[in-house]
């Protein structure tokens, strides 16, 4: 940022509070207007990669007004990205999370989830925790304990925001419009939402160390189905198409954003541009592209390599 613009910055009542930072200023003054959305994020690895910080970058890039909450097991492990971003006015901070207090909360404040209940899923958990999938499975369960509790806009640490989210409100989408699975990779919910209960609900009585998906898709589809089965849909969420969060299949997000030219993924740039609201990137498909340091390294003129630095606040910083 050049002295001159610092100086014309300065001499703004409105900017006098805001720390100036290379790329984009968080505007908060000028939104007061907006209302304020709250983005949980939990991280499941020891530290952010840099598609992470481009996940945190694209909210603020939306919403500079934003709160965001990153989730974490350990709060001693100092997250760099994290650091840059207050130190640049944004309104992030990170919380270490602790299950059992959350149940307990959870306990407190639902009528479907009883002590009882929270004590036998508690009393599973030496074995549980043992399961080849439970560090994802961990992650099923404090989003919808933390969306039912505090309510908010939640989104794992691998998706890009497009667009600001404030039309949307008890919203999930279908990962796939022909299977019908919907992912909650991306959910946003008003505190105690009834559908959000039921899947927290559904998870502690109901809980499957195998498949990968079993707590996570494969549940929230279940959930919906069966309040599909009393009415015409479920009161008290709402199934968007996929293209809303998900403009790619998982198994295509290599070949097609990370592989093929922007030219021969014109009409996914497109989706995104006109319909999407985020793109789940999918971790678990893009390892091929990652160095020793779980950093993604995009290829020039692909479809990635413009998604993850066209929302960029740290924009020096090519990924």
């Amino acid at each position: 940022m050049s002295k001159k613009f610092r100086r014309v910055l300065a001499d703004l009542p409105s900017m006098a509070e805001i720390p100036p930072m290379f790329g984009m200023v968080p505007l908060k003054q000028f939104h007061k207007s907006v209302k304020i959305l709250k983005f949980n994020l939990i991280l499941s690895t020891e530290n952010l990669t840099n598609m992470n910080s481009r996940t945190l970058e694209s909210i603020f890039w939306h919403h500079s007004n934003a709160q965001v909450i990153v989730h974490v097991k350990d709060i001693s492990n100092k997250q760099d990205i994290i650091a840059r971003l207050s130190e640049a006015g944004y309104n992030i901070q990170v919380k270490q999370y602790d299950l059992y207090n959350l149940l307990s909360k959870a306990i407190d404040n639902s009528q479907l989830i009883t002590r009882e209940i929270v004590a036998n899923f508690t009393d599973c958990l030496p074995v549980i925790t043992k399961g080849k999938f439970w560090y994802s499975h961990i992650t099923d369960l404090l989003r919808f304990v933390i969306i039912y509790l505090e309510g908010g806009i939640y989104l794992d640490t691998d998706v890009i925001v497009t667009r600001p989210f404030h039309p949307l409100n008890n919203v999930v989408a279908f990962e796939d419009d022909e299977t019908g699975t919907i992912n909650g990779a991306v959910m946003v919910f008003q505190e105690k939402n009834n559908f959000v209960e039921e899947c927290l609900y559904e998870y502690l009585t109901n809980y499957k160390m195998i498949p990968w998906q079993a707590n996570g898709p494969s549940l929230i589809t279940r959930m919906h189905t069966r309040g599909q089965a009393k009415g015409s849909s479920h009161p008290h969420v709402q199934v968007e198409k996929k293209n809303i969060f998900y403009p790619m299949k998982w198994d295509d997000v290599l070949p097609v954003c990370f592989e093929s030219s922007v030219k021969n993924a014109t009409n996914v740039k497109e989706t995104i541009e006109k319909e999407s609201f985020a793109v789940h990137l999918n971790n678990k498909v893009t390892y091929n592209f990652t160095n020793t340091q779980g950093n993604v390294i995009s290829k020039k003129g692909t479809l990635c390599r413009w998604l993850l630095n066209q929302f960029c606040i740290f924009c020096d910083e090519l990924v």
